[in-house]
């Protein structure tokens, strides 16, 4: 799983999970990472349930991409998840 502790990395702008076995519930916390730019969580299975809302907060964000059960999810830094 991610640890809530993520939210820590205030600096972060890229995280990559891929291919990680990962999985639980995505973290709030990941709504508390302002340099946030690219988050991709290919092939993670475990990962259930949506992003949180929270993630709308990361005004960078500009590319998300999460590939489970033919789901793919696109978003600009503009848009909400």
């Amino acid at each position: 799983s991610i640890s809530n502790a993520i939210g820590d990395l205030s600096n972060l702008e890229k995280l990559t999970l891929n291919d990680n076995q990962l999985s639980g519930n995505f973290p709030v916390a990941i709504g508390s990472l302002p340099n946030l730019d690219m988050l991709w969580l290919y092939n993670n299975p475990g990962i259930v349930g949506n992003l949180p809302a929270d993630i709308g907060n990361c005004q960078k964000l500009s590319k998300c991409k999460r590939h489970d059960n033919e789901t793919t999810l696109e978003m600009k830094a503009s848009s909400q998840v």
